[in-house]
This record gives C-alpha cells, sequence and structure tokens, in this order.
C-alpha cells in the first residue's frame, strides 16, 4: 500500500512541475489494436441435440395457467431452457462473419489472410453432454457438464439460457501455447415457445490467434 501511494503521489507532482510548451497536448493516437490480436476468424455451427430418455424436459406443475391447484397442473412440458442431453455438431469457418481490424487500415484481418498465419484447425466434430439433477444445497437444479470428445485443447464447456433459442452452448479450446482460443455457440430452440421446436443445433463461434498468452 505504501508503494502505490508513493507512486501516486509522486507522479501526481510530476505532472504538475513538468516544463513544456501547452501546445504539447496532442493525446497519443488510439491503439488500433489493444487486445494484441493477431487475426481472428468467424465459425458456425450445425448438428443435433438429443434429449436425455432418462431426463426428459418435465411437465410445468402449474400449467398454463400458472396457478397450483387448477385443472391444467402438469398438462403442458416446462418452458424455457433444458439442454439435458447429448448436443452433438459439426463447425465451419464462417467468411460472412466481420472479423476485428487489428492494424486500422479498415480491412478485417481474417486467420489464413493475414501473413504468417492460418485459417482455424477444427475438429470433424463436437459432442457434450447436460445432466441435471436435485442440488441437495438449495431448492435448485445442480447441472453438469461431460466433454465427449477427445481433443487435448478442450478447455471448458457450460450452457446458458437464450442465445439464439432456449439455450445457447459455449463451448471453448485452446492451444498449449494459450495464444490461440476457439469459442463455440452451438444454440436449441425446444420448448413450445419456439417456431417450431427442434432439436436441431444452429449458432457460430469465434477463433482468435493473440500475440501473447492470454490468463484466464
Amino acid at each position: 500500500m505504501s508503494k502505490a501511494g508513493a507512486f501516486l503521489f509522486a507522479s501526481v507532482l510530476l505532472g504538475a512541475c513538468g516544463v513544456g510548451d501547452p501546445g504539447d497536448t496532442t493525446p497519443d493516437p488510439a491503439d488500433p489494436n489493444p487486445n494484441g490480436l493477431r487475426c481472428s476468424a468467424g465459425l458456425r455451427t450445425t448438428g443435433t441435440f438429443t434429449e436425455s430418455t432418462t431426463n426428459p424436459r418435465p411437465n410445468d406443475p402449474l400449467g398454463p395457467d400458472g396457478e397450483a391447484g387448477t385443472a391444467d397442473d402438469n398438462t403442458t412440458k416446462l418452458g424455457g431452457c433444458w439442454p439435458v442431453g447429448t448436443w452433438t455438431f459439426t463447425a465451419a469457418i464462417d467468411d460472412t462473419v466481420q472479423v476485428v481490424d487489428v492494424n486500422g487500415d479498415g480491412a478485417g484481418d481474417r486467420c489464413g489472410e493475414v501473413s504468417g498465419t492460418s485459417p482455424p484447425t477444427l475438429e470433424s466434430s463436437y459432442s457434450f453432454k447436460v445432466d441435471r439433477v436435485d442440488d441437495p444445497d438449495s431448492d435448485g437444479l445442480l447441472e453438469t457438464y461431460t466433454y465427449l470428445g477427445s481433443s487435448a485443447n478442450f478447455f471448458a464447456v457450460k450452457i446458458s439460457e437464450g442465445g439464439g433459442g432456449d439455450c445457447e452452448g459455449i463451448m471453448e479450446f485452446k492451444s498449449p501455447d494459450d495464444k490461440q482460443w476457439w469459442t463455440l455457440n452451438p444454440n436449441i430452440c425446444t420448448s413450445a415457445n419456439c417456431s417450431p421446436a427442434s432439436g436441431a443445433i444452429t449458432g457460430g463461434g469465434d477463433f482468435t490467434d493473440y500475440l501473447e498468452a492470454q490468463p484466464y
């Protein structure tokens, strides 16, 4: 704490006592690449979601009227995100996705087009399983994820509600040096709110190649 305070105090004094032309106040030009990217690429995902047969989407205990103790209790399926089952999909490069302009020349710097870079390598397919069980520590559900592939680059997977459907997957891979990152975002829409409800997986994703290893 004392070192940080001393540094701040010294900085203030130096700023106050600096000598120079009052006109020398032009700010440094903005860094066109503040995140330290080499290049990036857009991805798209397509595949199939297979709902669990042992833990399918449950009935809504309140029914369509939202009131307990009425005749329509448990007559319709629960709405919202129910990701329980197996997600299997492929990913492909999507050149229609706009990518980041790294050098400030007004054009996106796509991996494979930037000198010294290559298009992202992709697995032949991707798969993970989602389970939900009663959480012993609360009244909610405990969600678990199992990666079903074999890539040594696998990093993490989780599900969020929403995205391009009821549920959006967030599946990440990284290179051993932590400079290349793949993020896949498969979406499903399987509730009665979808038009139509389907087990088809759609979605996108991105690949980013950094100049330096990224913390996580």
